[in-house]
């Protein structure tokens, strides 16, 4: 009779593990810009600046950046993410993404720059 109730305890302890919860492969990470997904420059050199929240990541994880336009540069990533943006002496206006990535999390920002013979 006692194996048989050992036997039970064991049985429903296993099945109560069995049934737990597995945090670190649930966890969920949430990227969000916070200063807005459009960005618009004049035609001079600017400096932009990209804030973002990341909620479920760890302590100081910082996402990654993309951006395959020869126009941006300097790009880095800290609390905010910061770049510059070079003059645009062309007659076209110029449009490129930026793409913030952290682990699953992926958001698009869109850089717009005024054509240099539009003067604000």
């Amino acid at each position: 009779m006692k194996k048989l109730l050992l036997l039970s305890v064991v049985i429903f302890t296993l099945g109560l593990a069995a049934c737990e919860s597995k945090k670190g492969n649930e966890d969920i990470v949430t990227l969000q810009i916070t200063s807005g997904q459009t960005m618009e420059f004049s035609h001079e050199q600017n400096i932009g600046e990209i804030t973002y929240i990341l909620e479920g990541a760890t302590k100081g994880a910082k996402p990654t950046v993309r951006c395959s336009a020869e126009w941006i540069s300097e790009i880095k990533i800290e609390e905010t993410i910061t770049f510059t943006v070079a003059a645009n002496e062309t007659e076209e206006a110029r449009i490129t993404p930026m793409i913030v990535t952290y682990g699953s999390a992926q958001q698009q920002v869109i850089i717009r720059q005024t054509p240099a013979s539009e003067v604000s």
